[in-house]
């Protein structure tokens, strides 16, 4: 018996942090945030938001409207509509943004009945749990010459052989996971955390203290 096994919740959150990470490379599997059908964030659908300044990636306290772009962007409505558009435009692109501005209309419509505060939680722990496996703290700011996507594809098509619409479609989660088994496979050495850690670390510090 290994002698972490004996921390409450430590081996429950070692055990739910696996799957989730497993999970993120199942394709077509949703999320669910506030109640509303999700796909996993991109950094497509990051880039989208930032370009509309979403207080969620910008900063800033959200509205109800900044709540409903968000939830818009990456629910799966809104990829079915996308879809629908694409195919319809072929034959008029009339009808086509008729179809795809009714969707968005019903949807926000649905967006009535959720609680403010309830939802934006729900959305905070949704871009929390997409950036899991990213470093953690800002380090030293340094001058860019290229967007953080840039240098995503250049490292994953090199490593991986992807497309930059692969890389742009891949789930942050599936991105960060990517990257870490890069470095690790580069750099046995590189130190890595898990979310975990904490509760083992409180164990610690208390046991520590005990014994002091």
């Amino acid at each position: 018996m290994d002698i972490y096994d004996q921390i409450p919740g430590y081996k429950d959150a070692v055990q739910a942090e696996n799957q989730q990470r497993a999970a993120a490379f199942i394709s077509g599997i949703p999320e669910v945030v506030a109640g509303i059908m999700v796909a996993p964030l991109t950094y497509e659908m990051e880039l989208r938001l930032r370009a509309v300044r979403s207080p969620f990636f910008i900063g800033g306290l959200p509205n109800a409207n900044d709540i409903a772009v968000f939830l818009w962007c990456v629910s799966e409505d809104y990829q079915r509509a996308i879809r629908l558009r694409g195919i319809v435009e072929h034959a008029s692109p009339w009808v086509a943004g008729r179809l795809f501005n009714r969707t968005r209309r019903a949807f926000i419509k649905r967006l009535r009945r959720l609680d403010y505060l309830t939802t934006l939680n729900a959305i905070r722990a949704y871009i929390n749990d997409a950036y899991t496996d990213a470093p953690s703290g800002a380090g030293e700011r340094s001058i860019t010459y290229y967007s953080e996507a840039a240098g995503l594809f250049v490292l994953l098509a090199e490593k991986c052989n992807m497309s930059m619409r692969d890389v742009m479609e891949l789930p942050i989660k599936v991105v960060w996971q990517l990257l870490r088994a890069i470095e690790r496979r580069e750099n046995p050495a590189a130190i890595h955390f898990n979310p975990s850690d904490r509760i083992r670390g409180e164990w610690l510090n208390q046991r520590n203290s005990v014994k002091n």
